[in-house]
């Protein structure tokens, strides 16, 4: 059994969210996109499945109060982490 870190590891996030992944003989899609028409209202009921969520402050240790200001995931898998910086 390989875990998602693995694999996303292995292929990259990117390639995970367009492809998915199969394990144990069953197929795993991470994200839906947005459909090109409304014809199919199965594809566009998937897509707005999707969640996408903004975390500020994302703590990420438990020895210490080490944080990210900032962190875009799509669900669930982490895309994007921002450090924001005052010049002040």
């Amino acid at each position: 059994m390989i875990s998602l870190c693995e694999i996303v590891a292995h292929r990259g996030v990117i390639d995970v969210l367009r492809n998915g992944f199969k394990d144990r003989g069953c197929s795993f899609s991470m994200v839906y996109f947005q459909p090109n028409s409304g014809l199919n209202l199965e594809h566009r009921e998937l897509y707005l499945k999707n969640r996408r969520s903004l975390i500020r402050q994302l703590k990420y240790s438990l020895k210490n109060e080490n944080s990210i200001d900032m962190a875009l995931f799509l669900n669930g898998i982490p895309l994007l982490t921002m450090e924001l910086k005052n010049q002040l």
